[in-house]
Protein backbone atom coordinates (compact mmCIF):
# COMPACT_ATOMS: atom_id res chain seq x y z
CA UNK A 1 0.00 0.00 0.00
CA UNK A 2 1.44 3.40 -0.87
CA UNK A 3 1.42 6.13 1.35
CA UNK A 4 -0.02 9.31 0.14
CA UNK A 5 1.97 12.51 1.03
CA UNK A 6 0.19 14.80 2.94
CA UNK A 7 0.05 17.57 1.35
CA UNK A 8 -1.56 15.71 -1.45
CA UNK A 9 -4.41 14.83 0.90
CA UNK A 10 -4.79 18.62 1.71
CA UNK A 11 -4.74 19.25 -1.87
CA UNK A 12 -7.39 16.96 -2.24
CA UNK A 13 -9.10 18.08 0.52
CA UNK A 14 -8.76 21.52 -0.99
CA UNK A 15 -9.99 20.57 -4.30
CA UNK A 16 -12.64 18.91 -2.65
CA UNK A 17 -14.01 22.24 -0.67
CA UNK A 18 -13.86 24.21 -3.74
CA UNK A 19 -15.29 21.93 -6.08
CA UNK A 20 -18.43 21.72 -2.45
CA UNK A 21 -18.05 25.82 -2.68
CA UNK A 22 -18.49 26.24 -6.03
CA UNK A 23 -21.30 23.88 -6.23
CA UNK A 24 -23.25 25.80 -2.81
CA UNK A 25 -22.22 29.11 -4.93
CA UNK A 26 -24.00 27.68 -8.10
CA UNK A 27 -27.00 26.37 -6.17
CA UNK A 28 -27.13 29.98 -4.08
CA UNK A 29 -27.32 31.54 -7.06
CA UNK A 30 -29.65 29.53 -9.23
CA UNK A 31 -32.01 30.11 -5.92
CA UNK A 32 -31.76 33.72 -5.84
CA UNK A 33 -32.58 33.84 -8.77
CA UNK A 34 -35.86 31.56 -8.41
CA UNK A 35 -36.61 33.84 -6.09
CA UNK A 36 -36.25 36.80 -8.34
CA UNK A 37 -38.19 35.27 -11.08
CA UNK A 38 -40.83 34.17 -8.41
CA UNK A 39 -40.81 38.25 -7.22
CA UNK A 40 -41.22 39.43 -10.56
CA UNK A 41 -44.08 37.16 -11.43
CA UNK A 42 -45.80 38.44 -8.31
CA UNK A 43 -44.96 42.09 -9.25
CA UNK A 44 -46.55 40.90 -12.98
CA UNK A 45 -49.74 39.62 -11.24
CA UNK A 46 -50.31 42.67 -9.04
CA UNK A 47 -49.59 45.26 -11.39
CA UNK A 48 -52.45 43.18 -13.57
CA UNK A 49 -54.73 43.58 -11.41
CA UNK A 50 -54.65 46.95 -11.14
CA UNK A 51 -54.69 47.22 -14.22
CA UNK A 52 -58.01 45.68 -14.25
CA UNK A 53 -59.20 47.52 -11.56
CA UNK A 54 -58.76 50.38 -13.37
CA UNK A 55 -59.68 49.83 -16.38
CA UNK A 56 -62.93 48.87 -14.53
CA UNK A 57 -63.13 52.27 -12.52
CA UNK A 58 -62.81 53.87 -16.15
CA UNK A 59 -65.80 51.70 -17.62
CA UNK A 60 -67.93 52.12 -14.49
CA UNK A 61 -67.26 56.28 -14.85
CA UNK A 62 -68.08 55.99 -18.70
CA UNK A 63 -71.09 54.38 -17.94
CA UNK A 64 -71.93 57.04 -15.73
CA UNK A 65 -70.93 59.95 -17.60
CA UNK A 66 -73.46 58.72 -20.57
CA UNK A 67 -76.38 58.10 -18.27
CA UNK A 68 -75.57 62.05 -17.47
CA UNK A 69 -75.39 62.58 -21.30
CA UNK A 70 -78.72 60.40 -21.59
CA UNK A 71 -80.54 62.13 -18.99
CA UNK A 72 -79.34 65.98 -20.00
CA UNK A 73 -80.84 65.03 -23.91
CA UNK A 74 -84.21 63.76 -22.16
CA UNK A 75 -84.28 66.90 -19.71
CA UNK A 76 -84.02 69.29 -22.95
CA UNK A 77 -86.54 67.42 -25.16
CA UNK A 78 -88.88 68.12 -22.06
CA UNK A 79 -87.86 71.52 -21.82
CA UNK A 80 -87.67 72.12 -25.60
CA UNK A 81 -91.80 70.50 -25.34
CA UNK A 82 -92.14 72.72 -22.66
CA UNK A 83 -90.76 75.98 -24.27
CA UNK A 84 -92.95 75.60 -27.20
CA UNK A 85 -96.18 75.08 -25.22
CA UNK A 86 -95.42 78.56 -23.29
CA UNK A 87 -94.89 80.07 -26.57
CA UNK A 88 -97.97 78.68 -27.63
CA UNK A 89 -99.70 79.90 -24.86
CA UNK A 90 -98.10 83.33 -24.95
CA UNK A 91 -99.24 83.74 -28.86
CA UNK A 92 -103.09 82.55 -27.89
CA UNK A 93 -103.05 85.51 -24.73
CA UNK A 94 -101.32 88.10 -27.15
CA UNK A 95 -104.22 87.92 -30.00
CA UNK A 96 -106.84 87.45 -26.71
CA UNK A 97 -105.33 90.68 -25.33
CA UNK A 98 -105.14 92.33 -29.36
CA UNK A 99 -108.41 91.54 -29.64
CA UNK A 100 -109.50 93.31 -26.47
CA UNK A 101 -107.77 95.71 -27.06
CA UNK A 102 -109.75 96.44 -30.15
CA UNK A 103 -113.41 95.58 -28.49
CA UNK A 104 -112.19 97.97 -25.47
CA UNK A 105 -113.36 101.08 -27.51
CA UNK A 106 -116.76 99.74 -27.70
CA UNK A 107 -117.39 98.47 -24.58
CA UNK A 108 -119.17 99.59 -21.74
CA UNK A 109 -117.97 100.95 -18.83
CA UNK A 110 -118.71 97.73 -16.59
CA UNK A 111 -116.74 95.66 -19.35
CA UNK A 112 -113.76 97.41 -19.14
CA UNK A 113 -113.65 97.26 -15.23
CA UNK A 114 -114.11 93.19 -15.76
CA UNK A 115 -111.46 93.35 -18.13
CA UNK A 116 -108.95 95.24 -15.81
CA UNK A 117 -109.67 93.47 -13.24
CA UNK A 118 -109.51 90.29 -15.14
CA UNK A 119 -105.66 91.51 -16.90
CA UNK A 120 -104.90 92.36 -12.73
CA UNK A 121 -105.46 88.76 -11.54
CA UNK A 122 -103.72 87.16 -14.34
CA UNK A 123 -100.80 89.48 -14.06
CA UNK A 124 -100.69 88.50 -10.32
CA UNK A 125 -100.67 84.88 -11.10
CA UNK A 126 -98.25 85.33 -13.69
CA UNK A 127 -95.91 87.20 -11.10
CA UNK A 128 -96.21 84.51 -8.37
CA UNK A 129 -95.33 82.16 -10.91
CA UNK A 130 -91.86 84.07 -11.81
CA UNK A 131 -90.52 84.20 -8.32
CA UNK A 132 -91.10 80.35 -7.79
CA UNK A 133 -89.54 79.89 -10.55
CA UNK A 134 -86.42 82.27 -9.80
CA UNK A 135 -86.58 80.77 -6.51
CA UNK A 136 -85.97 77.19 -8.01
CA UNK A 137 -83.57 78.51 -10.42
CA UNK A 138 -81.51 80.02 -7.45
CA UNK A 139 -81.89 76.42 -5.80
CA UNK A 140 -80.51 75.09 -9.13
CA UNK A 141 -77.51 77.49 -9.64
CA UNK A 142 -76.44 77.23 -5.85
CA UNK A 143 -76.83 73.41 -6.08
CA UNK A 144 -74.59 73.65 -9.73
CA UNK A 145 -72.10 75.42 -7.80
CA UNK A 146 -71.61 73.43 -4.61
CA UNK A 147 -71.17 70.75 -7.25
CA UNK A 148 -68.56 72.30 -9.23
CA UNK A 149 -66.42 73.59 -6.08
CA UNK A 150 -66.99 70.31 -4.45
CA UNK A 151 -65.42 68.06 -7.26
CA UNK A 152 -62.31 66.52 -7.10
CA UNK A 153 -59.63 68.67 -8.94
Amino acid sequence: MTIIPWYVRWLALAALCAAFGGWCYVNGVRHTQAEWDAEKVAQQAQAMKAEQANRAKERQLQQQVIEAQNAATERNKKNQIAIAAARAESDGLRNDLAAIRAKLSTASADAVRLYAATVSDVLSECTADYQRMAEKADGHAGDVMLLQEAWPR
